[in-house]
């Protein structure tokens, strides 16, 4: 099944025909940098069923979580000092 789909987006008319069910259509604002995506999934006689998928980070965003993630050093790489045999200096140690 496939449908004609017309809507206004900040003040510009768009249209596309014969788009199919599932298929999302991309749309790309002036105010955004990454684009939005509708998709219907259900048309009835006087219903039409979908969503409309937006980015949930702003690419700002994912270049300073990819920015601290570069610098965390795993443990592992980290210097361990050498292994104390009298772990608290005010008990003594036994005599073996």
């Amino acid at each position: 099944m496939n449908y004609d789909m017309s809507m206004v987006v900040d003040d510009n008319q768009l249209s596309k025909k014969r788009v199919n069910l599932y298929e999302p259509i991309w749309i790309h604002t002036e105010n955004e940098s990454q684009p939005v995506q509708v998709v219907v999934n259900k048309i009835s006689k006087n219903f039409v069923h979908g969503y409309i998928s937006a980015p949930k980070y702003r690419p700002s965003e994912l270049a300073a979580s990819d920015a601290a993630a570069a610098t965390v050093t795993p443990v592992a790489e980290h210097p361990q000092p050498p292994s104390d045999p009298n772990p608290n200096p005010q008990i003594p140690k036994e005599p073996e």
